[in-house]
């Protein structure tokens, strides 16, 4: 193995004018089985170049502190080109900025190009990550680009994303953060793992971890103050997990939890302070989550775990201060949730050791209560609360139940409802 090693300083640049240090790297390995390690740790404005082509080469570059005093220019804080031609291609890149001065701050661009469509396919040809941090104030606005590519003749259209293993978040707005994770634990399945990340708002947080194959990550935040956490784990067997997050309002919170096979998690949050925590997790597979909040100050929890098998849950909150919380540990469980324009509605269904449940609760009143309980099979609940001032409990735990409770005219009703045996029919008009 021929190894490159660049420490310290490459070519330092010191002006006394402004008190601003540079440091310069540029190199090219040609051949098989390189190693090029770029360390920049002391200076501002830092650049380093590097272009490997042949197979099984790994480059790693380092940029991290600016020390106290350094003046500030309208020029990345840290710049890194990594182009790679070949299979089996590594890429790391590393940057820290301590400046809150700089603008743009960090930005980092790897292009990977491999000819091996078979190892492609595999996911094992090319491996990229971006690493950027920013100083403790934020001001920084990093950029990150993974392009990664290879020769297509024999492969779909929709596979051009060359071995899957992509990486892009891009920063247009102001003291934005974004961090990318990717760890492809399973190396015998095709990955086609990709995460985007789109800041165009100002102080948002991005987080997004993918451990598994066939994982797919959509984050957009064009509101301020948000925050977004997606965790993909290492799901079984390659299947697919997706989530999309969409933060068009602002103080909203979003959190993603997907260890599971074949399950997507969609979030959109175009009101304000609103927050979604979205679990898929254990046993689930087939899952589907939905959540729309328009409305502001609401809550929307939604677990699908254990034995949950071709589950759905869609919540859509378009008043405000509500929560929904919706457990399915079943199979082919479906819960609908929908509350506003109204406010203060409360909803919370629990669907678990049974099969073919359904469960719909509309709340257009203000101040409602909904607790649905649904422990057998084939069970059908639906509360209506148009009113206010309510609360309805339905509990099934038979077979081939069917409850409604409709509270519609007159508000502060209620009403219980309770099925233990089989083919019942229970329907209340308030």
């Amino acid at each position: 193995m021929k190894r490159f090693l660049v420490t310290g300083v490459s070519i330092l640049a010191l002006s006394a004018a402004s008190g601003a240090y540079g440091n310069d790297s540029d190199l090219t390995q040609t051949g098989n089985d390189n190693s090029a390690t770029i360390s920049q740790i002391i200076g501002s404005e830092s650049s380093s170049d590097v272009t490997q082509s042949g197979n099984d080469n790994v480059a790693e570059v380092t940029q991290e502190v600016v020390p106290a005093g350094i003046s500030a220019f309208n020029v990345p804080a840290n710049d890194s080109i990594i182009d790679q031609i070949g299979d089996n291609s590594r890429a790391t890149v590393r940057q820290t900025s301590s400046d809150p001065g700089s603008a743009p701050g960090n930005a980092a661009l790897i292009s990977q190009n491999s000819s091996n469509v078979l190892q492609l396919n595999r996911g094992v040809a090319l491996n990229a990550r971006i690493v950027q941090g920013a100083p403790a104030d934020g001001t920084v606005n990093n950029y990150a680009e993974i392009n990664q590519g290879g020769n297509f003749t024999n492969m779909s259209a929709l596979d051009d994303s060359g071995s899957g293993v992509t990486a892009r978040s891009r920063q247009f707005g102001s003291e934005n953060t974004s961090t990318i994770n990717q760890q492809i634990l399973d190396q015998n399945a095709d990955p086609s793992t990709r995460a985007l990340v789109d800041q165009t708002g100002g102080s948002n947080i991005s987080n997004v971890l993918q451990q598994g194959a066939q994982q797919f990550t959509d984050v957009d935040q064009t509101g301020d103050n948000n925050v977004s956490d997606v965790m993909q784990g290492n799901n079984n067997n390659g299947n697919p997990a997706t989530a999309i997050v969409l933060q068009t309002g602002d103080d909203n919170e979003s959190f993603i939890d997907q260890v599971a096979q074949n399950v997507t998690a969609t979030v959109t949050q175009t009101g304000n302070q609103n927050a979604s925590d979205i679990d898929q997790t254990g046993g689930s597979r087939f899952a589907d989550a939905t959540v729309l909040q328009t409305g502001d100050l609401n809550n929307s929890t939604i677990a699908q775990g254990t034995n949950g098998r071709r589950s759905t849950a869609t919540v859509t909150q378009t008043g405000n201060t509500s929560d929904s919380v919706i457990t399915q540990n079943n199979v082919r469980a479906d819960a609908i949730v929908e509350q506003g324009p109204g406010s203060d509605n409360d909803s919370t269904i629990t669907q678990s050791m049974g099969m073919d449940v359904m469960a719909m609760v509309t709340q257009t009143g203000s101040g409602n209560l909904s607790t649905i309980t649904q422990q057998g099979d084939n069970q059908m609940a639906m509360v209506i609360q148009a009113s206010s001032g309510n609360e309805s409990a339905i509990t099934q735990m038979g077979m081939n139940n069917t409850a409604t409770h409709s509270q519609i005219v007159t508000g502060g009703n209620a009403a219980t409802t309770t099925q233990n045996g089989t083919g019942n029919t229970a329907t209340v008009n308030q």
